[in-house]
């Protein structure tokens, strides 16, 4: 019997040892790959030692999803680390990262680990949509749609996603100039215009992406008539001293109007190399081509011209109007917006979940204007529509603020019952 009790104990003591041994090396590989993220932009920055140890932890744990994500990441960055390194991924690389996500949503749907600014989903997408985009960026079109395919194929580029993209591809004008933010709608609409061939007419222009010299390259290489002779996509320098006091204008082919503002500077008197082509962009353009922003877009990076956006589903319009009014007419996306797509949603992916809310709050802005406007049966359908197709119940809110609004108008509908 003592020896059988002995037994036990020794047994206990060594499957504690082990689960402890697991979470230090998990937690030290998961410290190395945040202390290299710290070094964003340096050529110190290596992930070699964190991949030993991480992967260590993989053998000891085949079945921790957290692992697996963190030794994904690690297997990234080390090539990829930015959006500036996108031409070094390779499919070898883009495998072995893939084969680790894969692992995470297999062992996880719903992922709970900790995330390094995308879930692993969006992981998949980012990772195959940056080899597609350095296969285009070196004219290799085949390898680009083998690239977006296999990656469709091992979980990315989801359906729904791709479904809400078109809606926003769909409802830009002809010939838009159409400023994205964030890797979702970026790679979203790279992969709907090179796979698809969806609206190859408009010109999707990553904001962050613009810093980027090889990206203004490329674009400059596929848009020459998209900037002025002065080349600004290829001025190579991050940053221009700027004085926000400067007045610069953007003539339109309209015979003596225009539009006249103040660009406010970033950082201690400078303004950033994408503003500057930005701001090139728009001077040439002359408003002859519509240009549109996505839906929030961070307003550091409007130039200024957030008071001169007109807001249309999906997107806002630069105009230069100064606090333009609502054209009613431009809301009827939302009177039509196709609910069945919501049955396309993944939602243990996070960054589905924002695209629902976001759905949900670009929907209740629509009923503001559409009530200005006396069009009170459009108003009640639309709220209506709401609560039949995207109930908190089965969508939960994502953010406060989208919370907070949807009750307010939740607030005004039930006194208006009363």
């Amino acid at each position: 019997m003592k020896q059988i009790v002995f037994t036990i104990t020794i047994l206990v003591l060594f499957f504690n040892g082990y689960s402890q041994s697991f979470e230090q090396i998990l937690a030290k590989g998961k410290n190395m790959v945040q202390e290299e993220r710290n070094k964003v932009g340096l050529d110190t920055a290596n992930y070699s030692d964190a991949i030993q140890v991480l992967d260590q932890a993989v053998r000891l744990n085949a079945e921790n999803s957290e692992a697996h994500y963190f030794l994904g990441c690690a297997l990234d960055y080390n090539t990829n680390p930015d959006a500036s390194t996108m031409l070094n991924m390779t499919a070898d690389i883009a495998l072995k990262v893939s084969k680790e996500f894969e692992t995470v949503i297999k062992l996880s749907p719903k992922y709970s680990g900790e995330i390094l600014a995308i879930d692993p989903y969006e992981k998949l997408s980012s990772l195959w949509a940056c080899l597609a985009f350095k296969y285009a960026a070196n004219n290799q079109k085949d390898s680009a749609l083998w690239a977006f395919t296999e990656g469709k194929k091992r979980g990315g580029f989801k359906e729904f996603t791709l479904a809400y993209h078109r809606l926003m591809l769909n409802n830009c004008p002809p010939n838009t100039i159409l400023f994205t933010f964030g890797d979702i709608a970026t790679m979203s609409i790279w992969y709907l215009q090179e796979v698809e061939h969806l609206r190859p007419d408009i010109i999707p222009l990553s904001q962050s992406m613009l810093q980027l010299p090889w990206f203004d390259t490329f674009i400059y290489k596929r848009h020459p008539n998209l900037f002025s002779k002065n080349g600004s996509a290829l001025e190579p320098s991050p940053v221009k001293t700027w004085d926000k006091n400067k007045i610069v204008s953007i003539e339109t082919i309209t015979k003596g109007k225009s539009l006249k503002w103040k660009i406010p500077y970033r950082d201690s008197g400078y303004i950033y190399h994408s503003d500057v082509v930005m701001l090139d962009i728009l001077q040439k353009n002359k408003f002859v081509n519509p240009v549109c922003y996505q839906l929030g877009s961070d307003p550091a990076n409007l130039l200024g011209l957030n008071d001169h956006l007109k807001r249309i589903f999906y997107a806002e319009m630069l105009t230069t109007e100064i606090k333009p009014a609502d054209d009613v007419s431009l809301y009827k996306p939302a009177l039509a917006f196709p609910f069945g797509i919501l049955k396309l949603a993944n939602t243990n992916s996070t960054s589905e979940e924002f695209e629902i809310n976001g759905i949900r709050i670009e929907l209740l802005r629509a009923i503001g204007p559409l009530q200005k406007a006396h069009k009170n049966a459009d108003v009640k359908k639309i709220y209506e529509n709401i609560l039949t197709y995207i109930p908190p119940t089965t969508y939960p809110f994502t953010e406060t603020t989208v919370e907070d609004y949807y009750n307010q108008w939740k607030s005004y509908f039930d006194a208006q019952r009363n």
